[in-house]
């Protein structure tokens, strides 16, 4: 779970986000619109502690993110699952090596042998392929109802 109590990030005096109050539960899957500057990747690199809170508190499963170590952020972070805009791909896998790179790396791809997919690989890319189907859906609505 990530939760945030009023916190706030800020690279002055001034401080770009305040005021963030929520709780994100486990396995659950959000969407994060807003224009340019926003504030839209400084709030993600805050869910997964990329960057530390200026006030106010964020904890993640129950951890203070202020309060962890290099190594426990590390940890934390195999928990969180962030699909990012300009995701990249490595272009010489196939897009299941591509989701399964994360296990692989952890020591985790032992799990995994060709031929035959994870079932948290499959979920993964179903919820990815849905998301960015319903994604689409929103982007037809807004672009014909804008034109009108």
């Amino acid at each position: 779970m990530i939760e945030m109590n009023d916190a706030a990030y800020g690279y002055g005096s001034e401080p770009l986000l305040s005021g963030l109050t929520l709780n994100l539960a486990p396995g659950s899957f959000h969407f994060l619109t807003g224009p340019s500057g926003a504030g839209k990747t400084t709030f993600l690199k805050l869910c997964y502690a990329e960057l530390l809170p200026t006030g106010g508190n964020i904890s993640l499963f129950g951890h203070t993110a202020s309060g962890l170590s290099r190594d426990g952020i590390a940890d934390l972070r195999q928990r969180i699952g962030v699909v990012h805009q300009d995701c990249k791909f490595l272009d010489h896998l196939p897009l299941m090596d591509n989701l399964a790179l994360p296990l692989t790396v952890t020591g985790k791809g032992n799990i995994i042998h060709r031929g035959i997919q994870h079932p948290v690989i499959t979920v993964s890319f179903s919820i990815v392929f849905i998301a960015t189907k319903a994604a689409l859906r929103w982007f037809y609505f807004f672009t014909v109802f804008s034109r009108q």
